[in-house]
């Protein structure tokens, strides 16, 4: 188990990373094809489901790629799976400054509260079907057996492999297991605007899309949130990515390579940004809040529009760069360790 979350942290140049978060960062798990994955509740009042269940369809997104944007997945609609096989999870598209929107939901051959992935390579998809509740052994089995018909010729990985890819699924699971003392994360993209957020619950999942970072308390999960988000760090990291389709990319390679102090309660500057970062946060859940009591509908482009808009103009917002301005000036031609 120790082998497989080591490969979960973030690569990259090693020798260029200043920072000590580089070292306690992790990538978020490949939870792909997504459509196999992915679901979206669906009630029907001529049914009336079991216990304990959930009644699904596929969700589709506009993101999916051939072959599995166009895939029938007829057998997969309208399917009743046990609730426990039913995890949140957390995708770039979720997150904005300070905060994050509704988790989307994901099935998976993991039941809640297990420590690992019941793996099997003899097993249906490589998982040990006698691990999963009746249900969702069936539904496993269909998914499997799309995956496998669907995969690429040259794709010799099952599902559980593509699933566990590197193992960083089995990595947010030991670590709900054992969080040891960095109990709470933090949240970052891994394209466009640097954008990171707190994660309270500890059962959800984080996509790969997004990167954790394990935090000791809150304070030093503020202190992060007020960095990650300024316009100071944007500027700074922004030169060192490259360009994609969607914005600045690999910001998980680039971001660590500033020098960007452990969090030392003992430091001052370290305090301010915290509090920056804490105030503005509170601040960012109220405007949220007001979002959605304006719109009928929230998208997470939209949201990070207007966090950031707000954030542009706001005393909170100065504070924080006022703040991480003073630090990382402070902090770069020293030492970024603990």
């Amino acid at each position: 188990a120790d082998v497989r979350v080591e490969d979960a942290r973030i690569t990259g140049d090693s020798t260029e990373a200043m920072s000590f978060y580089r070292e306690v960062s992790r990538a978020g798990a490949t939870i792909v094809p997504r459509c196999l994955f992915f679901v979206v509740e669906t009630v029907n009042p001529a049914i009336i489901a079991p216990g304990g269940t959930v009644t699904a369809n596929p969700r589709r997104g506009v993101h999916d790629k051939k072959p599995w944007k166009c895939l029938d997945l007829t057998a997969l609609c309208e399917q009743t799976v046990e609730d426990t096989h039913v995890f949140d999870v957390y995708l770039g598209e979720t997150l904005v400054p300070y905060a994050t929107l509704d988790p989307l939901k994901a099935v998976l051959p993991v039941r809640h509260g297990d420590t690992e992935i019941p793996i099997d390579a003899g097993g249906v998809g490589g998982i040990r079907v006698g691990a999963l509740e009746r249900r969702m052994r069936g539904r496993w089995k269909t998914t499997s057996d799309l995956w496998d018909a669907n995969k690429g010729s040259n794709n010799n990985k099952s599902l559980s492999e593509q699933l566990d890819y590197f193992g960083k699924l089995s990595a947010q699971l030991e670590w709900m297991r054992d969080p040891g003392d960095r109990p709470i994360q933090v949240v970052y993209t891994g394209s466009g605007a640097p954008t990171a957020a707190l994660l309270e619950v500890r059962e959800a999942l984080v996509d790969y899309t997004l990167y954790r970072v394990p935090c000791r308390d809150a304070q030093e999960a503020y202190y992060l949130l007020a960095i990650i988000n300024s316009d100071t760090l944007r500027r700074a990291v922004t030169p060192l990515m490259p360009k994609g389709q969607y914005g600045a990319r690999h910001l998980q390679k680039h971001l660590w390579k500033l020098a960007i102090p452990g969090y030392d309660p003992a430091d001052k500057s370290h305090l301010a940004v915290s509090e920056a970062g804490r105030a503005a946060a509170a601040e960012a859940a109220e405007r949220l809040t007001q979002l959605r009591q304006e719109r009928d509908r929230i998208t997470g482009t939209i949201a990070r529009r207007e966090i950031r808009k707000w954030l542009r103009e706001s005393p909170e917002g100065e504070a924080v760069e006022s703040a991480v301005s003073e630090l990382l000036q402070h902090s770069a031609d020293g030492s970024s360790g603990m």
